[in-house]
This record gives structure tokens, sequence and C-alpha cells, in this order.
């Protein structure tokens, strides 16, 4: 009995939520044969078939050279359900779905089944094409690259080069200190002293 004619399929792709993007997806498939009826085979010695999967991703509808190729050795059948995951022997890259993407599926030696079928984004593909903390893949926290400064505008001179210096700020900038002394704020203004305090940290509101 011919089993290449007649078998429809549903599909299932979807890709776990985990912390990396997964190299794979699951497919979950109802197969019947030629007059509709469930195909039933859980192993060979049950129904003494052997059932070989064919996958095969095109980036048209009816594209005759496929990107991608995998095959399923004795899947099994339950009641017309089967499971396959594509990707565990090819693994399936962003290079791979850098296009719309067909899936076609044949099973053994027959040809393709038809119509191939067009695959839709998963959730964790949808959020892939954002970047956490952006809003946008092209942004940060929803600033364009242009509102950020370059290393190479970042001051790497001396202290006493920078100008419009608050005046205490230029105190600081050539006090000098002997050992055993730290800068200190006395009341108006800023000077050397000896660190008796146990609490050196400087408020906001003494500056």
């Amino acid at each position: 009995m011919r089993w290449a004619l007649g078998w429809i399929l549903f599909l299932g792709l979807w890709a776990p939520a985990v912390a990396e993007v997964p190299q794979w997806m699951h497919y979950n498939g109802y197969l019947t044969n030629a007059v509709g009826e469930a195909v039933d085979c859980p192993d060979t010695v049950q129904c003494e078939q052997v059932f070989n999967l064919t996958y095969a991703l095109y980036d048209t509808e009816d594209g005759e050279i496929p990107v991608w190729t995998e095959t399923h050795l004795n899947v099994p059948v339950y009641g017309g359900s089967f499971h396959s995951v594509l990707g565990s022997e090819t693994p399936i890259t962003a290079e791979t779905l850098s296009a719309t993407m067909w899936l076609s599926v044949k099973v053994n030696e027959h040809d393709e089944m038809l119509p191939r079928q067009r695959l839709a984004s998963s959730p964790y593909a949808i959020k892939a094409g954002v970047v956490d903390y952006a809003h946008d893949a092209a942004g940060l926290g929803g600033l364009a690259p242009s509102e950020f400064a370059l290393s190479g505008d970042v001051f790497s001179g001396d202290y006493n080069d920078l100008v419009n210096k608050p005046a205490d700020q230029d105190t600081l900038g050539t006090l000098t200190c002997a050992a055993g002394q730290v800068p200190k704020w006395e009341a108006t203004g800023w000077g050397c002293g000896i660190d008796i305090d146990t609490d050196t940290t400087i408020e906001d509101t003494t500056i």
C-alpha cells in the first residue's frame, strides 16, 4: 500500500524560553493514510512499518533547493500523532532562518507532501527581536548611539587643565598634604589635617 498520497500533516513549531536561544524546534504532526485513517505505528514490532521523515526548509514556497534538511529515522506514530525535534541532527542557525521560510515533509522515499507550510514566529523568536533594556536592537535604553559619549571624548589630562572649576575644587587640585594628613573641609575652605575622625565621609551638605 502506498502511503505517500493523502497524508495529512498538522504543524506545531515552538522554541522553549530558556536563557540562550535554542538551535532546534519542536515539530508535532498528525498523520493519516490515503483514506483518512490515523496511522498507528508505535514501533516496528506492532505495525511492521518504518516511518523515516525527512524535513526540509526552503526560502520560497516553490523553491527547488532547500537551505536545510534533516532526516529522522523510525519515528513512532501514536494514533496519528508524532513528534520530532528539528535541529537535533543538523543545527538550525540564525543564518538558516534569515528569510521567510517554508517547511516540507516527506515520508520514506515518497515525494514531499504539499502544500509546504510557512513558518511563523514563536514567542521566543519575537522576544529575540528586541534587546533587553532597549526599545529596539539599534538603541540602548531607548537612546540612539549618538546620544552616548565616545571613549575618545573622555578627558584624560591633568585636573588643573580643566576650566570653569568650582573654587574649592581648584584648591583641591593644588592641595598637597603631608604624610598622615588628609584633605579636610575646615568651615571656610579645604586644608590638610590629621584624620582623627571615625567617619571621614564627606556629606553633600558640607561641600
